[in-house]
């Protein structure tokens, strides 16, 4: 495992100081902090870094980080940087997105580079390219306030300045987003692997009555099912006692006393490549 495959972002020594939010699993960094970048601060850390800004080219064209490239779509992403990735071993690059407010477009770039990255380095799991990426906490707009000499030329075009544009590019860009989510919402669920089970302390509910035709449901007599699936052996005992006590129901109940089955996602596997439930996109 190559050094420079091991994210530094986080680490209780990185001098680099960076935190998260609730939104997504993407750390940012404030406007300070980028201005230490830009100085050559955290030139120890990092070989290079790249500013991403994410917003449209006329946002981009009226002023800009001075430095940053304008990637707004999946394609030039992977242009730009998935085919471009570092090749040199040791070598460490820093990015940092960012767009209008850092609220939407920065945060699903970043996110859309990372299933890129992931895929492309699926035989080698969990190495990546860019281990390492930020965000832009605040976007353009509080930098610009803050450290406008920095930024070129010293404008700011907000993104509702020029309408009919902002329509047409964000029509675009929603649409590439919703391609992208139809095309892996299979994959997506290989990343949260079982994190929409519904559980009740440590019984798990089973989703065979939801996954049921309505004729099915309609053609038997109506009963009621207690369909409790154990964690573990150690919850026989309870799940039992719970069996008995319905007994003296006037409703017909079955039991079952089972260890929840990972659902499967495919009979086969590629050789070389990653359990699915081993695998996360971060």
């Amino acid at each position: 495992m190559h050094e420079e495959q091991i994210s530094l972002l986080g680490q209780k020594d990185c001098p680099l100081k960076s935190f998260t939010v609730d939104q997504d699993a993407i750390r940012r960094i404030d406007r300070t902090t980028l201005c230490e970048i830009l100085d050559g601060q955290h030139r120890n850390l990092y070989d290079r870094h790249i500013i991403v800004d994410c917003r449209f080219e006329y946002e981009y064209e009226g002023g800009h980080i001075a430095g940053a490239v304008n990637i707004n779509t999946k394609e030039r992403l992977q242009e730009a940087l998935i085919a471009n990735a570092p090749t040199t071993s040791g070598e460490r690059t820093l990015l940092v997105f960012h767009c209008e407010y850092s609220a939407h477009r920065g945060p699903r770039m970043a996110m859309q580079l990372r299933q890129l990255d992931r895929e492309a380095n699926m035989n080698r799991y969990p190495l990546l390219h860019y281990p390492d990426i930020v965000i832009l906490d605040g976007g353009y707009s509080q930098f610009f306030a803050g450290h406008a000499t920095r930024c070129f030329p010293q404008q700011y075009v907000a993104m509702k300045d020029n309408e009919d544009a902002c329509e047409r590019e964000m029509d675009r860009f929603r649409h590439t987003m919703k391609t992208k989510k139809k095309k892996a919402v299979g994959r997506s669920q290989t990343f949260t692997f079982g994190s929409n089970a519904p559980a009740v302390g440590s019984f798990m509910v089973s989703p065979v009555a939801v996954t049921r035709s309505r004729s099915a449901l309609f053609s038997q007599p109506p009963t009621k099912k207690l369909s409790l699936h154990v964690s573990s052996e150690s919850d026989d005992e309870t799940a039992k006692a719970l069996a008995e006590e319905a007994e003296n129901d006037d409703s017909s109940f079955e039991f079952e006393s089972t260890t929840p089955k990972q659902p499967m996602f495919g009979r086969r596997r590629l050789a070389g490549f990653p359990k699915l439930s081993q695998c996360s996109l971060f």
